[in-house]
């Protein structure tokens, strides 16, 4: 038993550790892009997590990918002794990039016995193997010696300048002597011997020698094509270290990727137990608290001792949530890699910003939220920003803006998807959704936002063609229907030739929210604070029975229908007349309906618990997606907005 139980841990541990290298992995990749060459914390960070994932794949028995990462290991090792043998940079993120894609797949292909199902990767490794070769053929290694016309003991500022002129088209080169500082005898060594260059290239000869020959003041040119160990006796002094710098400038700080800290791994189901366990003890506090033997008893100890449990359970509550919260970045980076392989297929130039990613949310939240926010970065890209011609002739500039924001305003967080495209053309919109028969043709005047709102409907698309993102109607309507299962919002600004703005809105934890109990009869029912709207008795307003027995109430002008909760449910009730009982109005995404109870009971924080299995699968009770226990330990179930509606 000891020995499964270990298999278990280390094959958690595995899957943990390696997720977590991999985002890292490609959250180093996508950022170098817009600094070439590597630097050299970016190499060693990769040539790290390379190295510990050939490790720990080995040890767990996953071959194929412990040897892909072997042969990307040794492409970095190639590039952290000779980065001077790339010029380019894209075909080696290309390639690291499908290695992190194969690695994800595999992992999350494992099965829970810790059996691997590992996909082949031979021709991924191959091409490596061929691009590592192609590095070293390609690459060439030439060592010049100049000699300079007589010119008054100045022969050092003259190669000063060679190398300050080499600097702009080549950056791998040592030289000696040194003159990035001034040193007396400078000239006279440089007279002698010659000023002598080890050029790193993949220019060839007569390209190298024409170049120096060329050079103002060169008097005698010799160039050599050596191998490395002819040149081990030069000075080695890099390029960029030619630039005089002030005496007291503090060292270039690098990038930190990965902060060292103490932390362990706990599993989401542990959390989701937990968090069952603080409610079940919320409960039984409030039974204790609000026992009626104690009612009417002085004991200012008992109340004293009460005050200091509800302050311990609030703070227990407070801590176990944050442990649910995970940073938002995790989604906002995969959208770089979106944005990247859009921009390579649709010829686009497109930057993506990130603001906010510090913002934290529940980690289910991150599974609901990642796919609308996929949709719309992709909408975005493919519908919204032009090409960099269009751009051009719009006088805008020909790279594309798109923003990712985040933001937390106390229990719920807001995300934007802002780009700096054409906007949405209301009219075409229109025009599609009525060609669709989406909306009627007679349909009364929509707002812009109603207007805006068409392209999340099933099958909904302007694009005339299918392509590989879009054209076939499906994607966006994932987004609404995501976004309203965690109980969130959108909004749509747009502002023709300008732009789009997408507005989300969502709670910060899934696992507590803030309800309003409502009584039918002898049972509870309690809704999200979030989604009343108001509540009053329909003393003056028109109700409105249709044929089928539904009824309709007019509301300043709105016709909402109703809900007799007692009968949704078959609850018996005295209270079925609407001067006895009270109308609560709901309200999401511009939907309401009115839903009719025996009373409002109050107001109060609860714990979220799911319903058991067995009514899950029966999939007939509707508008009901969980339930939570009262103080006094009654079962109180969640109404779901949608499935009311439905």
């Amino acid at each position: 038993m000891s020995e499964i139980v270990l298999r278990d841990a280390m094959f958690e541990t595995y899957i943990y550790e390696t997720s977590k290298q991999l985002e890292t992995l490609e959250k180093i990749m996508l950022q170098h892009e817009e600094s070439e060459p590597y630097e050299t914390e970016e190499v060693n960070e990769i040539f790290r997590i390379m190295h510990t994932i050939k490790g720990a794949s080995s040890m767990m028995g996953y071959q194929e990918t412990s040897h892909l990462a072997h042969c990307a290991e040794d492409l970095f090792c190639l590039l952290k002794n000779k980065k001077e043998l790339v010029d380019d940079y894209t075909e080696i993120t290309d390639l690291v990039l499908e290695c992190i894609d194969y690695m994800k797949v595999s992992v999350e292909m494992l099965n829970q016995d810790g059996q691997s199902k590992e996909n082949e990767n031979g021709e991924l490794v191959d091409r490596i193997k061929t691009y590592m070769a192609g590095l070293e053929v390609e690459s060439s290694q030439y060592v010049a010696t100049l000699f300079f016309e007589e010119c008054c003991n100045m022969e050092d500022l003259r190669a000063y300048e060679v190398v300050n002129q080499l600097k702009k088209i080549e950056s791998n080169f040592t030289y000696e002597p040194d003159i990035s500082v001034s040193k007396e005898g400078n000239a006279d060594k440089i007279r002698e011997k010659g000023f002598v260059i080890k050029l790193f290239t993949k220019k060839k000869y007569e390209e190298v020698k024409t170049y120096f020959e060329k050079l103002l003041f060169v008097k005698v040119v010799k160039v050599e094509a050596v191998k490395q160990n002819e040149t081990e006796n030069l000075q080695v002094i890099q390029a960029e270290e030619v630039s005089k710098k002030p005496l007291n400038e503090k060292p270039k700080e690098g990038k930190v990727y990965q902060a060292v800290q103490s932390f362990t791994s706990i599993s989401f189901d542990k959390l989701d137990k937990i968090m069952n366990l603080l409610g079940e003890m919320v409960v039984a506090e409030a039974m204790v608290l609000e026992n009626p033997d104690l009612a009417g008893l002085n004991l200012i100890q008992f109340e004293k001792a009460a005050r200091q449990l509800r302050k311990i359970t609030g703070e227990l509550q407070d801590e176990i949530i944050s442990l649910r919260l995970v940073p938002i970045e995790m989604v906002f980076q995969k959208m770089q890699r979106v944005v990247r392989e859009m921009n390579k297929k649709l010829g686009k130039k497109v930057k993506l910003k990130l603001k906010g990613q510090e913002t934290e949310i529940d980690k289910k939240v991150v599974d609901y939220i990642t796919d609308p926010i996929m949709h719309m970065v992709r909408n975005a890209i493919d519908h919204g920003i032009e090409t960099p011609e269009e751009r051009r002739k719009l006088i805008k500039k020909t790279e594309g803006t798109l923003i990712l924001e985040a933001k937390n305003d106390g229990g719920e967080v807001f995300i934007k998807i802002i780009d700096d495209g054409k906007g949405l053309d209301k009219e075409a919109i229109l025009a599609k959704a009525k060609e669709k028969r989406l909306i009627e043709e007679d349909a009364l005047a929509l707002s812009d936002e109603e207007i805006y709102k068409l392209i999340f409907m099933p099958g909904f698309s302007t694009k005339e063609s299918a392509s590989e993102y879009s054209g076939r109607g499906v994607g966006m309507d994932v987004v609404t229907k995501n976004i309203e299962a965690i109980g969130g919002t959108i909004q749509i600004e747009s502002q023709k030739g300008q732009g789009t703005t997408f507005i989300i809105k969502i709670p910060l934890t899934m696992a507590i929210i803030d309800g309003m109990t409502l009584k039918v009869g002898s049972y509870y029912y309690t809704i999200p604070t979030r989604l009343i709207k108001e509540s009053f008795r329909p003393y003056g307003e028109e109700i409105i029975t249709k044929p089928n027995g539904d009824e309709m109430i007019i509301l300043r002008g709105e016709c909402l229908p109703i809900i007799r909760l007692y009968r949704r449910y078959s609850i018996e009730t005295n209270v079925q007349s609407y001067d006895k009982g009270i109308v609560v109005r709901l309200e999401q995404n511009g939907k309401s309906i009115c839903v009719f109870v025996d009373e409002i009971v109050g107001q109060q924080q609860v714990v979220i618990k799911t319903l058991p299995r067995y009514i899950l699968n029966m999939k007939k009770v509707k508008g009901i997606s969980g339930c939570t226990l009262l103080g006094d330990g009654t079962i109180s179930l969640i109404l779901d907005f949608e499935g009311l509606l439905g």
